[in-house]
C-alpha cells in the first residue's frame, strides 16, 4: 500500500464511476454503487463528496471535510483500490472503480 493525497486520488480516478463501501457499520456507514466523486480544492472548506442516483429515481450524496476528518488515503496496487481513513468516530471507506475486475483473495 502506498499513501497518497486526496488530490492524487482524484487525479488517478478522473471521471470514472466508483463503488464506495464502509469497512464497518458504526458511525456513518456508506454503501454506494456507481457513484461519482466531486472535489473542489479551491473552496474555503475542501469537501470530498460522493454522489449517486439521478433526478428521476432520486439519489444521495455524502460529503467529508478533507482537512477536518480525513487522516490519510492509501492506494492498494494489488487490487487497484483506495482506502480513506478518518481520524475519529467514522469507519474507513474503500473506493474502487466500477470497471475494474477485482481479484478474489
Amino acid at each position: 500500500m502506498k499513501e497518497i493525497t486526496v488530490k492524487e486520488m482524484i487525479e488517478r480516478i478522473g471521471n470514472e464511476v466508483v463503488d464506495v463501501e464502509s469497512i464497518d457499520v458504526y458511525g456513518v456507514s456508506v454503501n454506494m454503487r456507481k457513484a461519482s466523486i466531486i472535489y473542489d480544492e479551491d473552496a474555503t472548506v475542501k469537501l470530498l463528496t460522493f454522489a449517486y442516483g439521478d433526478r428521476i429515481n432520486g439519489g444521495m450524496s455524502v460529503s467529508y471535510e478533507v482537512d477536518g476528518c480525513i487522516e490519510r488515503v492509501t492506494y492498494d496496487e494489488e487490487d487497484d483500490s483506495y482506502t480513506v481513513e478518518f481520524n475519529e468516530y467514522m469507519t474507513d471507506i474503500i473506493i474502487s472503480t466500477v470497471n475494474k475486475i477485482r481479484r478474489i483473495k
